[in-house]
């Protein structure tokens, strides 16, 4: 393997993974919220 190949692999790899979060994280605060909104009915 090339080390180009290498580096693109790897940000490719990091670009999912940071989408990954990102979804995971505001999902996350969507699903608390409608927690919240719940308790107080």
């Amino acid at each position: 393997m090339t080390f180009l190949s290498w580096i693109i692999l790897s940000a490719i790899g990091l670009a999912l993974l940071y989408a990954l979060i990102t979804a995971a994280v505001s999902g996350g605060i969507r699903h608390a919220k409608s927690k919240e909104r719940r308790s107080k009915d």
